[in-house]
């Protein structure tokens, strides 16, 4: 079995070692704060939406519906 170290605990390096996980890789995560999230992921204010925010956008918020339905659909524990 395969060996992976993954930098960073932020939503990328989440994301990235929960697939690599999955894939069958013994993931380690390193995160150089007390806890995941506590970075620009955690204090920067991003948030999951369905795209209100972007009124004249429809490019943007058929993006950002996307990107509700997958997260929904990939991390069901989190809703």
């Amino acid at each position: 079995m395969k060996m992976v170290a993954v930098i960073g605990g932020g939503w990328y390096g989440c994301h990235t070692a929960l697939l690599l996980q999955a894939a069958g890789y013994i993931v380690t995560l390193y995160e150089s704060h007390d806890q995941i999230f506590k970075g620009i992921s955690g204090n920067f204010g991003i948030r999951l939406h369905t795209g209100p925010h972007y009124p004249r956008s429809e490019k943007t918020r058929k993006s950002c519906q996307e990107g509700f339905a997958e997260f929904i659909k990939r991390y069901p524990d989190l809703i």
